[in-house]
């Protein structure tokens, strides 16, 4: 996938040489909203050994978008499910959020819910309005205090 050679290969190790950071999965986030969200999700479930923190906001790819194929959490990360307490020792922070309006809200609950049925530690936030910036304002406001701590 091309989003996740990107990622790991050219915008990871640009970070590290240019700016002074921490390295490690440990010191890691990747997160986005709308399509943006679906690549977090995507290449952090997928690139567990390069992120410890992953969220997304407002992401069609649960559903309720024309062209996403049905998420398969066990697709993008063998064994997610296989043994959630390795999963949930893995993932510091697993985030969703969206707009309580908007038309991908119903998907995103059920994705949150199969998550939470199988024992997968997840944060899932919903702030008042549809698909727009000001719902992801509150999310980034909200997820910003809970990134590595």
């Amino acid at each position: 996938d091309a989003a996740e050679k990107e990622t790991v290969n050219d915008i990871i190790p640009f970070i590290e040489k240019t700016y002074r950071t921490l390295t490690g999965r440990e010191n890691r986030a990747i997160a986005g909203l709308s399509a943006g969200g679906g690549i977090s999700i995507n290449v952090g479930l997928k690139r567990l050994d390069a992120f410890a923190w992953v969220g997304q906001f407002s992401s069609g790819m649960f559903g309720g978008v024309a062209g996403y194929p049905p998420f398969d959490a066990e697709q993008v990360s063998p064994g997610f499910y296989k043994d959630p307490a390795a999963t949930n020792k893995r993932l510091k922070l697993l985030y969703f959020s969206c707009g309580t309006e908007d038309p991908r809200m119903p998907f995103q609950t059920k994705a949150a819910e199969e998550m939470r049925a199988r024992r997968i530690n997840l944060v899932f936030r919903s702030f008042p309005g549809v698909h727009e910036w000001k719902v992801w304002r509150h999310s980034l406001a909200d997820i910003a205090p809970l990134l590595f701590r």
